[in-house]
């Protein structure tokens, strides 16, 4: 997916990386949906043998059922989270597996009632929690990326080291914000939204706080992005065996509006496909005259390259490449550019 410098700078460089933030929706506000049962159903009492419980005195690491957009869910209990399908009729909520029903639940309002969860004759009350709760001082803190999901494809924080992501958010109790990736933007924070500002317009993200998980969706016509995000006593130390300092090193042969001239047309060719399948040699040389990029990242998933300006420190174009079809050649796949 193509991106540029004004996209909210958690994706800046992650979305050249898979595909992320980039362009969903026109205003940067996420889609958010109409579905009430869409959310998350945090578990608050639980019935056995007649006796009633606070759910935490079962489930110590809560218990938590996620319904999303798409008839995709979560189910997170004793530590662990489960990706299972959803669906529903009237007020009765599925959960299956594979095609197989295991849990039925009535929904009135703000409240779901699981009568006998998985055959155990467990009752489980659960309620829907606000995609906005987190506006007090409890939500402030660091937060370091822990995990990626694109679709259907799930990257977990020891791949996300190994590319080299090394992003956070800080929250702070006076409700300013900190939004840290290959650049730092300063904004502001209330009620499960981040708000913030670049290039002259205003940008707004929701994100759902559960225990130390913030999450951030992002829904561009039925393609979701999960970014998650874990609460750490620490800022996180930027590492890794990537070859950044290589790019920033490196001789610049393009001006930047000679640079913005190139991503215009890589944009074209992108939203037409005609960049689709190309190789590093006829990008370079088709779009950069022969000048080839310096590796900026260098994984096991894909590699990018750096096209940096020669008048302007900051300003650069990237383009990615990826092993699509299996068969050891990495093709394009993905653009970026930062014109700040």
């Amino acid at each position: 997916m193509k991106i540029k410098g004004k996209v909210f700078a958690l994706a800046l460089a992650l979305v050249v990386v898979m595909a992320l933030l980039a362009g969903c929706g026109g205003d940067g506000t996420p889609t958010v949906s109409d579905d009430p049962n869409v959310g998350i159903w945090q578990a608050v009492t639980i019935e056995m043998f007649g006796e009633e419980f606070p759910a935490d005195e079962i489930y110590s690491d809560g218990f938590v059922l996620e319904l999303k957009d798409g008839g995709k869910c979560e189910l997170r209990a004793e530590g662990k989270k489960d990706k299972y399908d959803w669906s529903a009729t009237g007020d009765t909520i599925t959960v299956s597996s594979r095609g197989t029903a295991f849990i039925s639940a009535a929904v009135s309002g703000n409240v779901m009632v699981i009568e006998d969860f998985m055959g155990t004759g467990l009752k489980i009350v659960l309620e829907k929690e606000g995609a906005g709760q987190g506006a007090d001082a409890s939500a402030a803190g660091y937060y370091v990326i822990d995990a990626l999901t694109i679709d259907t494809e799930y990257y977990d924080a020891e791949l996300l080291d190994e590319l080299g992501i090394y992003y956070y958010i800080i929250l702070n109790e006076d409700n300013t914000a900190e939004i840290n990736t290959d650049m730092l933007l300063s904004g502001t924070w209330d009620n499960g939204k981040l708000y913030y500002e670049q290039d002259g317009e205003d940008y707004v993200n929701e994100f759902v706080l559960d225990g130390d998980m913030l999450t951030i969706e992002v829904d561009d016509d039925g393609y979701l992005t999960i970014f998650e995000f874990r609460r750490s006593n620490d800022l996180p130390a930027a590492g890794g065996d990537d070859d950044s300092d290589a790019a920033t090193d490196a001789a610049a042969y393009f001006t930047r509006a000679e640079l913005e001239g190139i991503y215009d047309q890589l944009s074209q060719d992108y939203d037409d496909r005609t960049l689709s399948g190309l190789s590093y040699q006829e990008v370079f040389d088709r779009y950069f005259d022969g000048v080839e990029g310096t590796v900026y990242l260098e994984g096991v998933v894909l590699t990018i390259y750096q096209w940096p300006a020669s008048d302007d420190a900051e300003a650069y174009v990237t383009v990615s490449f990826q092993d699509y079809q299996g068969d050891g050649n990495r093709t394009a796949g993905g653009i970026g550019s930062y014109f700040p």
